[in-house]
């Protein structure tokens, strides 16, 4: 999974790839001094995190945190979801090897068992 996240201060984003988006923020929090936002993800590796980062190249602040500027912002618009429940959709997908399949189409049980239910109860998602 590539993400996007955002100090809310210094506006400066960080283009990375994690597992799961959600820990990752969590992790970096805890060590900034600013306010983090997770601004988009993309379902992807970690090759395509580092052609993402030689594309933003000119933007570069410091170790994979670049300025805010247009051409991240469309690079997010076309081909990126902001959408917590696309986010959790491909995060499942890639976390249980199931591509082509999606929770919705589980039974409550097989949901239930795989923690869609809390993820969506967290974020006030209606059920599936």
């Amino acid at each position: 999974m590539i993400y996007f996240i955002q100090g809310r201060r210094t506006k400066l984003i960080k283009i990375g790839f994690a597992q799961n988006a959600k820990e990752r923020l969590s992790r970096l929090q805890t060590g900034s001094p600013d306010i983090l936002e997770l601004i988009a993800v993309r379902v992807g590796d970690k090759y395509e995190e580092n052609e993402l980062h030689y594309m933003f190249k000119a933007h570069k602040s410091h170790g994979e945190w670049f300025k805010p500027c247009e051409e991240i912002f469309t690079y997010i618009n076309e081909h990126c979801t902001a959408n917590y429940s696309d986010i959790f959709m491909a995060e499942w997908a890639i976390n249980n090897g199931k591509a082509g399949e999606t929770p919705s189409q589980l039974s409550q049980e097989q949901l239930i068992s795989i923690g869609v239910l809390e993820f969506r109860k967290a974020l006030e998602l209606p059920d599936a």
